[in-house]
């Protein structure tokens, strides 16, 4: 330093006896007017390899440029670039500079994240090791349980042929016809699909039974239950259940309904015959409602008709009343949703010819799908077709309608 003589230092001097660290870099251009002169100046100047070995140190980016034959604005910038990366570094153009602070700061940075990972991967082995402990454990104790339980034990009734499984304390060893009623169940129940002893069908009082449907409404399979159902389609037991409980419909496959369900289903579409008279005006053909009472067919007139002409099928068509205007139902039933005046109605042509009008869409799509689980899918094509104005169905052969 400048107030420090040469003549005053003794022969076995030290870098603290002028106030500087020993790991302090040498000055690289040995200029009394470098920068790393500086107290507190700490932008020394390190030199890489792609791979991020320090190959040698600088005083200051003026001194790595003077090492290397470029301005020192370059070097500076170099310097200053914050890729520090493996990759980044391992893709910059040599000579690769890094400020010394910096590349420091990135070391230990790679050194906590490589403890990190060492860490994590340590714990990881740890749980392993322990779900693995669980599991046998959970094995060798379901394997004792079963050693103690007894075998389950089927028999066939004499009377149904169908396989039962026989409670505790239960037998048909003996010669005597066995029987369904020897266990309290009926003979209409389904055999278990699953053939297995914890399915629940074999729940006293469990009545699940689920039937397969085509989509042309026959009923191709019944099962004991959804597991049951499950096992024997080969799905998972939630896919059944979900099956069961979003109505599934389609067009080419068959679809999953509770037996019960089917069966009112297919009961709510018989409707109960009811009688019907000719308005004398527009010469529609209108069902009477239940509770009312036609005195005069031969002269009766829409405008005669009650009040409450609507009140007994539907609360929201109690205001509405019947005139010549409303559309005839062609679907015979009080309860038909063309009775409240919305809707749209439909003509379908045949291939004689012969225009079959329908009241509603969704009467047109129950005219072509009389016996098929109730959807919105069949109404919905019955609407595409009418908007894309092409034919419902081909033959696939001929191509022809």
């Amino acid at each position: 330093p400048a107030n420090v003589s040469a003549a005053t230092l003794s022969d076995d001097w030290k870098c603290g006896d002028i106030g500087l660290s020993c790991s302090k870099v040498a000055c690289s251009l040995e200029d009394a007017d470098c920068a790393c002169h500086r107290r507190g100046w700490d932008g020394e100047v390190v030199l890489l390899t792609s791979a991020g070995a320090i190959t040698a140190t600088y005083c200051s980016p003026a001194g790595a440029a003077a090492a290397h034959g470029m301005t020192w604005q370059d070097a500076q910038r170099r310097c200053s670039s914050k890729a520090l990366t493996k990759a980044k570094i391992e893709s910059s153009t040599p000579p690769i500079l890094r400020y010394a602070t910096a590349w420091d700061g990135e070391i230990k940075r790679r050194e906590a994240a490589k403890a990190a990972t060492e860490k994590r991967k340590v714990a990881q082995q740890a749980a392993a090791a322990r779900q693995k402990d669980a599991a046998a454990a959970a094995a060798a104790a379901a394997a004792a349980m079963a050693a103690l339980r007894k075998p389950a034990e089927w028999a066939q009734c004499s009377s149904c042929e169908r396989w039962r499984l026989l409670p505790e304390g239960a037998s048909a060893a003996s010669d005597a016809a066995w029987t369904c009623a020897d266990v309290g169940v009926s003979c209409e129940k389904v055999q278990c699909s699953a053939e297995d002893p914890e399915c629940e069908c074999h729940a006293p009082g469990v009545d699940r039974a689920v039937v397969s449907v085509s989509p042309e409404g026959r009923i191709v399979e019944t099962y004991c239950s959804p597991s049951g159902a499950a096992a024997a389609l080969g799905m998972a037991r939630s896919r059944a259940a979900e099956c069961l409980n979003t109505r599934q419909v389609s067009k080419v496959n068959n679809v999953l309904r509770y037996a019960k369900d089917w069966a009112e289903e297919v009961r709510s579409r018989k409707a109960e015959a009811r009688p019907r008279v000719t308005c004398t005006l527009c010469r529609k053909v209108r069902v009477v409602p239940p509770g009312i009472t036609i005195e005069d067919e031969e002269d009766w007139k829409c405008d005669d008709a009650p009040e409450n002409w609507f009140a007994a099928s539907n609360t929201l068509m109690r205001r509405q009343r019947l005139s010549c205007e409303t559309r005839e139902c062609s679907t015979g039933q009080p309860f038909c949703s063309c009775q409240a005046n919305m809707g749209r109605g439909v003509d379908q042509t045949r291939d004689d010819g012969v225009i079959v009008r329908h009241c509603s869409v969704a009467a047109c799509a129950r005219a072509l799908y009389p016996d098929a689980p109730d959807a919105e899918l069949w109404k919905s094509n019955v609407v595409s077709c009418i908007e894309k104005g092409k034919p419902y169905a081909y033959d696939k052969d001929n191509d022809e309608k």
